[in-house]
């Protein structure tokens, strides 16, 4: 009997309930109930407020038609919405899927049936017209069925079937819930027990070779046997190294991820108060930290368990526990050793992050105390100096660290003339000579990886507080906040009473007792002389800093009742020239950075037509690339003025109901601030601009 998948599909009306069924049996979340979705509301933002209480994150995928199938083998957990409803994927399992069912059961359906489900209303629109085509080409039987296929492929490759997410834990989740997520234990699992194995068919091939040479009967079925034991060594090892692979990189990401997530939640004041320096110091570092904790580091702890495994060789072999007790030696020297180069790696490390930052710090922003320094080099020159001092005693030590290795094998082989001068058997010198060889393989890598290790734990201290910052927590919101939309109940659209705020807790207050209502459809404009707290209120209403005391409300609701998300979904900022950047990507990402990506063509549309209203119509026809010419440091340079106008742009594309606009004209020329002003009023349902009177 055919299986009726539609019987399957979650309703849509019903979309948050499979959301929170999803993440409870994939174990991203708890299990909980999922609040009835206000009326009008659509599937995507509806997902977006459901996903921070849940602590998980939902990625919008391209759905297409020559996509499908791939979407699907990449297995859940995902949703998939189409005209039958919602299919909830919990995972893949080569030709079969996990779907999780309306009743909470999971059932297994084959792969090919659900792609041509989704398929289904594709097809039926569109591939009769190709009937009559094959009818008069004259194709029959499988020829017919293969041209049928490809034809329809190319011509609704990028046909849209429906609607997918998928599901996976937030960026600030624990990390063994994210590595558990993205299946890293198999492939660390997988890594092992090929290296085992590599270890063990390389030990018995040596054991039997070598007691067949040592006794001179080393016939043509013992080399055979070697061979095939050498041969069957490859694919372990490229097994162990294709999963050590997969296991660095998946390591990566979750440690690139969480490094991106602290540098946009930590504290915009600390941030500034590394200087440029400081900031770079922290871009290079975490790229230590990386190749040190994903490098040689899983070198280093496979070489500890080599060297439990030579040491085991070792007291079987002729050597005995006096071999053990000699590699024990080695391996405490090669530990101290590396205790010793850590702290003079340290101090380097040190030293080269304060030359760093005095060099940035010297050509960004000093020129002035340069011009005025009556010893201009001579502080440098002793910087140098004491790092190159530093230098030349961390590569004083890699060498003892980098010999240990070699000089064990050395010593390994010596050790065994006592035991072979005494007539030990051959099979035991075999044995003790393949644990030497098997110790020194391992010292060398245990060098290298404590190495690259101490050089991750100096990085840490660089890296440590952005990835900190990632677990600072801040309010999910309420998703049904999302429906309850005051525009049609009220006319105030935000409400500040009593504010205060102090950039130190011991200094003087930039705001105090300050009152701020703004109406719908209001237009406002706030001057005042420098330092008097304009960008300061700014912060505070959009939700870039929080008032130490004072209470603003937007829509009716508090910044803990919306949430980051939901508070910059209804007030957008263009934030002055200093705070703002021009990002290294094209130029329709440096304007829809407030909408999905890729953008849908209707977007493209519209961030054209507003840059055009802002008088970027002439930049966009002398780039190449149009709104996808690159733009920023490495691509196109844009002007001053320029660089406002994508500022100013971006703000009123992201279709808040607030829009303000700080010192967004002052780079602008008095008929440049007509146009853009006109634009802005045009475009912002409720506007609000800083400026110097």
């Amino acid at each position: 009997m055919a299986l009726d998948l539609s019987t399957l599909a979650w309703d849509p009306a019903d979309l948050g309930d499979a959301l929170h069924a999803l993440a409870a049996i994939t174990k991203l979340a708890a299990p909980a109930a999922a609040p009835t979705r206000p009326s009008g509301v659509p599937d995507g933002p509806w997902l977006d407020a459901l996903s921070e209480p849940l602590g998980v994150e939902v990625e919008p995928v391209d759905a297409g038609f020559g996509d499908v199938d791939g979407l699907l083998a990449r297995g859940g957990p995902a949703l998939v919405r189409c005209a039958d409803g919602v299919f909830a994927i919990v995972g893949a399992g080569g030709s079969r899927l996990r779907l999780l069912t309306p009743d909470r059961r999971v059932r297994r359906v084959p792969r090919a049936a659900l792609t041509a489900r989704l398929r289904r209303r594709v097809l039926t629109l569109g591939a009769p017209g190709f009937v009559a085509l094959l009818d008069g080409v004259g194709l029959r039987g499988r020829r017919r069925a293969r041209a049928e296929r490809a034809i329809v492929r190319r011509a609704f490759h990028d046909a849209p079937v429906g609607e997918a997410w998928l599901v996976r834990a937030a960026p600030d989740a624990p990390l063994i819930r994210q590595a558990r997520d993205a299946r890293l234990g198999r492939h660390a699992l997988a890594f092992g027990l090929a290296h085992l194995a590599h270890l063990t068919i390389g030990l018995v091939g040596w054991v039997l070779i070598g007691d067949g040479a040592l006794d001179g009967r080393l016939g043509m079925a013992a080399v055979a046997a070697w061979v095939l034991m050498l041969l069957t060594m490859v694919p372990l090892s490229l097994r162990a190294q294709w999963a050590r692979a997969r296991l660095s990189t998946g390591v990566g990401v979750l440690l690139k991820k969480r490094l991106l997530l602290g540098a946009l939640r930590v504290d915009p004041d600390a941030m500034r108060g590394k200087g440029v320096g400081g900031l770079m110091a922290q871009v290079f570092e975490s790229d230590t930290i990386e190749a040190g904790a994903l490098g040689l580091a899983f070198g280093s702890v496979m070489a500890v368990v080599d060297l439990v495994f030579a040491g085991v060789v070792l007291s079987l072999g002729a050597g005995g526990a006096a071999h053990v007790a000699a590699l024990g030696v080695f391996a405490g020297v090669v530990v101290i050793l590396a205790v010793v180069h850590y702290r003079r790696q340290a101090r380097w490390t040190t030293a080269r992050l304060a030359l760093v930052d005095d060099l940035v710090a010297r050509m960004v922003g000093h020129r002035t105390r340069l011009m005025q320094a009556t010893d201009l080099h001579g502080e440098e020159d002793r910087a140098l100096a004491a790092y190159l001092a530093d230098a030349r005693r961390l590569d004083a030590m890699a060498v003892p660290l980098g010999v240990m290795g070699r000089a064990w094998l050395a010593v390994g082989i010596a050790a065994l003339a006592p035991a072979f001068v005494a007539g030990a058997s051959s099979a035991a010198v075999a044995v003790s000579v393949g644990g030497v060889l098997l110790a020194g393989g391992a010292l060398a890598t245990l060098g290298m990886g404590l190495d690259r290790i101490g050089r991750a734990v100096i990085a840490w201290r660089v890296v440590g507080p952005l990835f900190r910052a990632a677990r600072r927590t801040q309010p999910a919101g309420d998703p049904l906040a999302l429906g309850r939309d005051g525009r049609r109940e009220s006319p105030t659209l935000l409400d500040a009473r009593d504010l205060s705020y102090r950039y130190r807790p011991d200094g003087p207050a930039v705001l105090d007792g300050c009152d701020v209502s703004i109406r719908r459809g209001a237009r406002l404009l706030i001057q005042g002389p420098s330092g008097g707290g304009k960008s300061t209120l700014a912060a505070v209403l959009t939700g870039l800093r929080q008032p130490q005391s004072g209470l603003v409300l937007l829509d009716g609701y508090d910044h803990r009742t919306l949430g980051p998300r939901g508070w910059r979904r209804r007030i957008a900022a263009a934030p002055q020239f200093h705070d703002n950047h021009v990002f290294g990507g094209s130029l329709a990402f440096n304007l829809l950075l407030g909408r999905a990506w890729p953008p849908s063509p209707a977007d493209l549309a519209e961030a054209e037509e507003t840059a055009r209203g802002l008088g970027l119509g002439p930049l966009i026809d002398r780039m190449p690339g149009g709104l996808r010419q690159q733009v920023g440091e490495t691509g196109w340079q844009l002007s001053h003025g320029e660089r406002s106008r994508v500022f100013l742009a971006r703000a009123l594309l992201q279709r808040s109901d607030l829009v303000v606009l700080d010192e967004s004209f002052a780079a602008l020329d008095p008929m440049t601030v007509d146009d853009c002003l006109r634009c802005a009023l045009d475009r912002a349902p409720s506007l609000m601009v800083i400026a110097h009177p």
